[in-house]
């Protein structure tokens, strides 16, 4: 039996590359796959299950914070121990297959791989056109076009990104995430309730939303709707201030939840103000729980989920008007949002684990 290793840097965030890096490596245990998760940096923490069988090693046991702590030699003192803890657990382990959880670990993870014969997928969490003045996840970007076999991206658009902008040798398959497949649920008497979900930081764009909520608020029909934010982050204060300033009514800002599945089920429109994704779990997780999006047509991954005037609607990026004329025109009317509910839940049955994980398959096999 194959051994593959999947390499994080560190497993203690409710983010979505810990989420759906946890939901691929359980649903491959689950199909009797060798699963091995290496974390670069001890956490003590697992904000995810994992499947009694998936083995977690620990590449820096000791108390470390970063990969790059500054200063070339400290820099390169670091990148070499990494590297030497890779190649020393590649080798122990017998691993046949290397996953990255993130470009970046091509960096220092490439060479090790290649000395051990180790066939390397490298996974792109983003998109390649967003984040690339962090020289350590660009470097890895262009080190996995060259030294990866295969290169994984979340949506088409992102893979044509790649094939356009890098010297590739690497082959790029695209495998959308796994998406919790929520129970079935009537969209009839649920709240008057707009929700959007995901963490308070500018690529989510709540500053956006809340401009545009401020013109949805101002209408007559909307006075017994409310905006509910669901998240956490360091522009928690700032979006309160901007609530504050504004004078922007009937919004409320709470922080991340366990059981998102019951709020989405209790709302009536889901919002997506991202100026970028990778592929955006929420608004696939917002179709499973059949609710209608409003979603700016952002690069990328929103419009690869929503079928526009079907499933939800798709608006220019940016434009709180075109948002806030979209999002008065669920609300306004009941029969477009209660079609579009369910034809959302339909739309998402493309990326429950059964499908992914299918996708997954294929792919080891082609290594």
């Amino acid at each position: 039996m194959k051994n593959y290793a999947f390499i994080i840097e560190r497993f203690n965030e409710r983010g979505g590359t810990e989420r759906v890096t946890a939901a691929v490596m359980n649903g491959l245990a689950r199909r009797g796959y060798s699963i091995k998760m290496a974390e670069i940096f001890k956490t003590f923490k697992t904000p995810f299950p994992l499947d009694s069988h998936i083995k977690q090693v620990t590449l820096l046991p000791e108390k470390c914070h970063t990969i790059f702590p500054g200063g070339v030699k400290n820099n390169i003192k670091e990148f070499l121990r990494i590297s030497w803890k890779i190649f020393d657990f590649l080798k122990k382990e017998k691993i046949d297959v290397i996953i990255f959880s993130s470009t970046q670990h091509a960096l220092y993870g490439a060479i090790p791989a290649k000395i051990c014969g180790v066939p390397i997928i490298s996974w792109e969490h983003f998109n390649s056109r967003v984040i690339t003045d962090f020289w350590p996840l660009q470097t890895g970007r262009r080190v996995s076009a060259r030294w990866a076999d295969h290169i994984i991206t979340l949506t088409k658009q992102d893979k044509f990104y790649w094939e356009s902008d890098f010297h590739l040798k690497a082959k790029v398959t695209v495998v959308p995430n796994i998406v919790s497949e929520f129970s079935e649920s009537e969209y009839e008497n649920r709240e008057k309730v707009v929700i959007s979900a995901g963490r308070l930081v500018h690529q989510k764009g709540f500053d956006l939303l809340l401009r545009s909520w401020k013109i949805v608020s101002s209408n007559e029909s909307t006075k017994d709707w409310k905006l509910v934010i669901h998240g956490n982050g360091q522009l928690e204060q700032d979006l309160k201030n901007l609530i504050h300033d504004e004078d922007i009514k009937n919004v409320e800002i709470k922080h991340e939840v366990q059981d998102i599945e019951q709020e989405y089920k209790k709302s009536s429109i889901f919002v997506c103000s991202s100026r970028f994704e990778g592929f955006s779990i929420v608004v696939a997780e917002a179709g499973s729980a059949k609710l209608p999006t409003v979603s700016f047509d952002c690069s990328s991954g929103p419009s690869e989920i929503i079928e526009d005037g079907k499933t939800g609607i798709l608006v220019k990026p940016g434009d709180i008007h075109s948002m806030a004329d979209a999002i008065l025109d669920l609300i306004n009317n009941p029969e477009k949002r209660k079609s579009m509910a369910e034809l959302a839940r339909e739309r998402v049955e493309l990326f429950y684990e059964e499908t992914i994980i299918d996708k997954w398959e294929a792919l080891l096999n082609d290594v």
